[in-house]
């Protein structure tokens, strides 16, 4: 008996309002949005295991934005934005 072979999926929860705009999207663009988007979130989690915890604070508190994700860590080092919002993370002690 031969398995067929599942697509792996994410399932987000999001508002109606986010539905809405999202549904005025033309048929297959919502994949062509958000595939590099993931894909970006991916590397940065394979190039940096260790600090991505840091990344989804940033992003999660509006820190940091989709065009911010790949200059976060330049030139093997901390990006200063990075660094301002580790200090404030020590500082309450998240």
């Amino acid at each position: 008996m031969n398995k067929v072979k599942e697509t792996p999926r994410i399932t987000l929860t999001i508002t109606e309002d986010q539905k809405r705009s999202l549904d005025k999207l033309p048929y297959g663009d919502r994949k062509k949005l958000f595939s590099p988007i993931i894909q970006e979130v991916c590397d940065l989690i394979e190039r940096h295991p260790r600090k991505v915890a840091i990344v989804i604070a940033m992003v999660s508190a509006g820190e940091l934005g989709v065009g911010d994700l790949s200059s976060v860590f330049e030139n093997g080092g901390v990006h200063g934005k990075v660094r301002g919002f580790k200090k404030e993370l020590n500082k309450a002690k998240l």
